[in-house]
C-alpha cells in the first residue's frame, strides 16, 4: 500500500506542477470530517482545516477547504463499514463520492461537530483529491456550491444552536 500511495503522490505532483515541498505542507494540513446522519442517509464532508475560529463572527467555527463528499442512502451499512475500517466509507461500492475541484467554495462549520480524520482515511481522501480534484471542471462550480449549501444547512436543521450568532 505504500508503494502504491507514492506512486499516486509522485503522479499527482507531476500533474498538479507542485514542488515537492509544495505538496508537503500540503499533506501536513489536518483533515477534518463531519458527520452526519439524516432521514436515514450518511453524510461525510472531509475537509482541509485552513483554521479554527476562536473569536470574532465565526467564533466556534473551523474554516475548511473542501475536499471530499460521500453520501450513502443506506445509513446503517455505512456508518458500519466506517467504524470497521474508515476507509471504506470513502469506497463507491458504499456510497456515492464527490471530489471537489480546488476552486470550491470554503465553508465554516461549528468545531464541535468536526473529528479529525484517521490516518487511513486521510491517506484516502488525500489520494482521491489529489487524483481527480482537477477532473471537476470549473462548468461544476454550481454544483460543488449546491452540494456544500446542502450539508451547511443540514447542520443547522440538526444542530440549531451549534452556530453563533450573527
Amino acid at each position: 500500500m505504500a508503494a502504491e500511495a507514492s506512486a499516486a503522490a509522485d503522479a499527482a505532483r507531476r500533474r498538479s506542477g507542485r514542488s515537492s515541498e509544495d505538496m508537503a505542507r500540503h499533506a501536513t494540513r489536518s483533515i477534518r470530517v463531519l458527520q452526519l446522519m439524516a432521514d436515514g442517509c450518511f453524510t461525510m464532508l472531509a475537509s482541509e482545516l485552513i483554521s479554527d475560529l476562536t473569536s470574532g463572527k465565526h467564533n466556534g467555527t473551523s474554516w475548511l477547504r473542501p475536499l471530499a463528499l460521500c453520501k450513502s442512502a443506506n445509513a446503517t451499512l455505512a456508518e458500519a463499514a466506517q467504524r470497521y475500517d474508515a476507509a471504506l466509507g470513502w469506497q463507491e461500492d458504499f456510497s456515492a463520492v464527490t471530489v471537489f475541484s480546488l476552486g470550491a467554495p470554503n465553508v465554516f462549520v461549528p468545531t464541535a461537530l468536526l473529528r479529525p480524520a484517521a490516518e487511513k482515511e486521510t491517506l484516502t481522501v488525500r489520494l482521491l483529491h489529489d487524483m481527480h480534484s482537477d477532473e471537476t471542471a470549473s462548468s461544476e462550480a454550481g454544483t460543488e456550491f449546491m452540494l456544500l449549501r446542502d450539508v451547511v444547512t443540514q447542520v443547522t436543521r440538526q444542530y440549531p444552536d451549534a452556530l453563533p450568532p450573527r
